[in-house]
């Protein structure tokens, strides 16, 4: 018996009868779901060309970073990696910058899932976390919520913290508000590991570089004057 060809899904059946819609994975299956490898080289390939423009080196990996990403206040799991990086100086301040990628059970890597964005700090910092308002701050159970007094701020951002110190209040200055009063809100900031980090979601690029370079500059110039 021969087969009946495999029809167009666009195309009508014989009898008139509409094609059938293809099934729809609901909001919350696309929000959660691990991504495919697609395009994986064309996406990762923005951070290393950013690199190459600023004459920084990339490493593919970097294990060093691990502690970073288990503190993090993003929603990772061990399988997540630090790749690729790269490392540069922008004004006084060395620079990591690395996309957060996921290990696929065949030893490739996702498309980035977070850009970050992080410098050393040169003294011990409570845990911090500086996120827009309408974000979920994940772990950010037992923070003390601090207020800046300025209202155009408070109102868009919150900053959360273990501690209410003179280091926290400085690291998030006039400076720092006045950068992310101006920007996109799209930006989340926190310390861990010894490192103050902005991430986005989203994967690294060269005017991001330069976007989360501005706010750790803002930052640590605060915390510079404290200090």
């Amino acid at each position: 018996m021969a087969e009946r060809p495999q029809s167009d899904p666009d195309t009508p059946e014989p009898d008139g009868t509409p094609p059938a819609a293809a099934p729809r994975r609901s909001l919350w299956r696309r929000m959660t779901e691990v991504p495919a490898l697609a395009d994986v080289g064309s996406v990762t390939s923005h951070l290393r060309a950013a690199a190459e423009r600023r004459g920084w080196p990339v490493s593919d990996e970097d294990a060093s970073l691990g502690a970073v990403l288990t503190e993090a206040p993003l929603r990772l799991t061990a399988e997540h990696r630090a790749a690729p990086v790269t490392r540069g100086r922008v004004q006084n301040w060395e620079l990591v910058a690395f996309d957060v990628v996921y290990l696929m059970p065949n030893a490739n890597h996702s498309r980035p899932l977070y850009a970050v964005t992080a410098v050393p700090v040169p003294i011990p910092l409570p845990v911090v976390r500086v996120a827009p308002r309408r974000f979920l701050t994940h772990g950010g159970a037992g923070l003390l919520l601090l207020t800046s007094g300025d209202e155009a701020f408070d109102s868009r951002w919150r900053v959360l913290a273990s501690q209410d110190t003179p280091e926290v209040r400085a690291l998030v200055g006039e400076q720092l508000r006045a950068v992310l009063l101006d920007g996109p809100d799209l930006d989340e900031m926190w310390t861990a590991a010894g490192h103050l980090a902005v991430s986005r979601v989203d994967g690294q690029h060269d005017g991001l570089i330069d976007e989360h370079s501005t706010l750790l500059s803002a930052a640590m110039a605060g915390l510079q004057r404290a200090v």
